[in-house]
């Protein structure tokens, strides 16, 4: 497939299935194709928290009890 038949392809995608296209390539714009307007954002920041977790218990991988799974707070 020649670049030429690519873009033609691709500028028959409706948007929704282009952003998808577009998503798998890495590239995401910040406006909806079709209207130009801005994409809602989550307002989370990847990474904001990374470091503040220093020390995990020592016991953090060990298994749960089973009063953990039934409720039963007076087993230990």
């Amino acid at each position: 497939m020649s670049r030429e038949e690519l873009l033609e392809k691709l500028k028959s995608l409706p948007p929704p299935e282009l952003r998808e296209v577009l998503g798998q390539v890495g590239f995401v714009p910040s406006s909806d194709l079709s209207t130009g307007q801005p994409i809602a954002t989550t307002g989370l920041t990847p990474g904001l928290l990374r470091g503040l977790v220093t020390d995990m218990a020592a016991d953090f991988d060990d298994e749960l009890p089973d009063s953990f799974w039934s409720g039963d707070e007076d087993e230990p």
